[in-house]
């Protein structure tokens, strides 16, 4: 990458954070994930290769996050599971962003958009690493243990949260009892048991069906910053441009 246009800075924020090494134990420990009894998830998932797709799967939910972005004066986001790219670029790339993903998009990502920023999982949070939105559409029900992407979204400043999911009972049917049958997803949330899980870590602003046809739920929360961090981080966001902390309109 060395003849490539220089990459901008990570975004970051004032605060130095740490990812809780521990979260994966606490969150995993009896837990169902708020599932129903007697569903049986998919411990040993596929990878699911996301290189070869545009925006034929969730762009809505992209659409509404730039429709956010545009209506709050946001400045920043940063897309995990991102794939390959397009969705974001095309319908966020007025804002600072990053993405995160691993191999074969990441290498994917670093040789189609070199003038933007990727990070591999395994380099996330980045020390002092904050954004005023954090996503990641339809990535959570690739984990064996969700608790993981949650760890990761807790560890990085946000202001708002934009996660997506299938919706079991649109896609399967409401007698379903996993596991989902693509064989990349470990398990999949009807919208009262998405619902529930996400509210444990998040306050839920916003629940939708936003793709009937393919079954996609999109959930919209604010972190829980006063709890971990006594409130001080929600009041900065970046500036489009400099680089510095400004403060927030209400």
């Amino acid at each position: 990458m060395g003849s490539s246009p220089a990459r901008p800075s990570p975004i970051r924020g004032m605060v130095p954070v740490t990812f809780p090494k521990c979260y994966r134990r606490r969150m995993s420990k009896g837990c169902d994930y708020c599932i129903k009894p007697g569903y049986r998830s998919r411990l040993e998932n596929e990878h699911h290769d996301d290189t070869g797709f545009r925006d034929e799967w969730q762009r809505e939910v992209y659409v509404y996050a730039a429709e956010l972005m545009q209506r709050e004066r946001l400045a920043s986001v940063i897309d995990i599971g991102c794939g390959s790219g397009f969705k974001l670029v095309s319908l966020l790339g007025e804002f600072e962003t990053i993405g995160v993903e691993v191999p074969p998009a990441y290498d994917l990502l670093r040789s189609t958009y070199p003038e933007r920023t990727w990070f591999h999982w395994t380099e996330m949070p980045k020390p002092g690493m904050c954004a005023d939105l954090v996503m990641a559409s339809d990535v959570i029900e690739h984990f064996p243990d969700p608790g993981d992407l949650i760890a990761m979204i807790q560890a990085i400043p946000s202001r708002y949260v934009v996660l997506s999911t299938p919706e079991r009972d649109l896609i399967r049917g409401k007698s379903d009892f996993g596991p989902p049958e693509n064989r990349a997803h470990c398990r999949e949330w009807n919208s009262d048991e998405f619902r529930r899980y996400v509210s444990l870590h998040f306050d839920v602003i916003d629940h939708a069906i936003t793709n009937r046809e393919q079954g996609t739920q999109l959930v919209l929360c604010r972190p829980r910053w006063k709890e971990r961090v006594g409130g001080t981080l929600l009041g900065l966001r970046l500036g489009p441009t400099s680089g510095e902390s400004k403060p927030m309109a209400p």
